[in-house]
C-alpha cells in the first residue's frame, strides 16, 4: 500500500504553495529518504522560481527607472543647448499651470540656417520634418563647398528651438546658429535650399504651451488666444507679421515636457 504525504514549501517561498510526494509504508527509512528527496526538489524548484522572480523584479525596476529618468535626461540635454538671446520687455499673464506668462521679447541679432517650402508642401508638419532633415545634414556634416579638401571637418553644435514661420501657404523652417558664428564664418551649405541669413533685432510676443508638435488648427487657436491677450494689454501686433512656431524638444520627447511657443511680431512697448 502507498499513501500521499503532503509537504508545504518553506514560508519564505510563497510561490510554491504545496506539493505531494508518494511514500511507501514498507520501510520507514525509505519513507524518510523519499520525503527528504522530495523536500530537496521542492527547495530547488523554489530557489529557481525565486531567482526568476528576482530577475523579473530587477528588470522591472530598471525599466521603471529608465522610464522615469528618460524625460529628465531629455530635459537636461535641451536645457544645455544654446538658445536665441532676448530681453523680456513686458510680461502679461500665464495661460496655464506650470507655464511661463506671455512675454514681449526683444531678440538680439542672430544668424539662421533656413529652408523655404512652397504651398505644395503637405502642411506644417511635413515642412518641419523635411526642413529639419535638410538643416541637420548641414549641421552634422558642415564641411561645405568652397573649402579645401583638406579643410578640417567641423560639426556645428545643435541649438534649440527649431523654428517655423507661416505665411501665405508657405513655410520657413530654421535653426539659429551658435552665437560664435557669423554668416561669413559658417560653411557654405551643400544643399542649395539651405540659406544662411542675418536676422536683425526684432520684438515678438510669445505664448507658451506643452504637448505634441502642433498642427495648423492648433497654431491658429493659440494665435487667436495670443491676439486676445495682446489686445487686453494694449500691445499692438505688427500688421501682416508672420506667425512663428518654436519647438524646443525633439519629437521623441514625452508630450508633457515638450515646450512649444506661438509668436507674433509686435510693436515695442516703448513705442506704443
Amino acid at each position: 500500500h502507498t499513501s500521499l504525504l503532503r509537504c508545504s514549501a518553506p514560508s519564505s517561498q510563497p510561490v510554491i504553495s504545496s506539493c505531494y510526494c508518494v511514500v511507501s509504508q514498507s520501510s520507514w527509512a525509505t519513507t524518510v529518504n523519499q520525503y527528504i528527496r522530495a523536500l530537496r526538489r521542492v527547495a530547488h524548484f523554489a530557489n529557481m522560481t525565486n531567482g526568476l522572480q528576482t530577475t523579473a523584479t530587477v528588470a522591472a525596476g530598471l525599466i521603471g527607472t529608465a522610464l522615469l529618468a528618460w524625460p529628465l535626461l531629455i530635459w537636461n540635454e535641451v536645457r544645455k543647448l544654446e538658445k536665441p538671446k532676448y530681453k523680456v520687455l513686458k510680461t502679461l499673464e500665464p495661460t496655464g499651470r506650470f507655464l511661463p506668462p506671455v512675454e514681449i521679447r526683444q531678440y538680439d541679432p542672430m544668424v539662421i540656417a533656413e529652408v523655404t517650402f512652397g504651398s505644395e508642401t503637405e502642411g506644417m508638419r511635413a515642412a518641419l520634418s523635411s526642413g529639419f532633415r535638410s538643416i541637420a545634414r548641414f549641421i552634422f556634416d558642415s564641411k561645405g563647398e568652397g573649402q579645401h579638401d583638406d579643410a578640417k571637418r567641423e560639426k556645428i553644435a545643435m541649438t534649440s528651438p527649431v523654428t517655423a514661420e507661416m505665411g501665405d501657404g508657405s513655410y520657413k523652417v530654421a535653426f539659429v546658429m551658435p552665437s560664435k558664428y557669423t554668416a561669413e564664418t559658417l560653411p557654405t551649405p551643400k544643399d542649395s535650399r539651405v540659406q544662411i541669413k542675418n536676422i536683425d533685432s526684432h520684438t515678438l510676443a510669445a505664448l507658451s504651451f506643452r504637448g505634441r508638435s502642433p498642427r495648423e488648427p492648433d497654431v491658429e487657436a493659440r494665435k487667436q488666444q495670443l491676439l486676445a491677450l495682446l489686445k487686453k494689454h494694449d500691445v499692438s501686433p505688427v500688421q501682416g507679421g508672420a506667425t512663428r512656431v518654436y519647438q524646443y524638444y525633439p519629437p521623441f520627447a514625452p508630450n508633457f515636457i515638450r515646450l512649444n511657443e506661438v509668436l507674433l511680431p509686435v510693436e515695442s512697448p516703448s513705442t506704443t
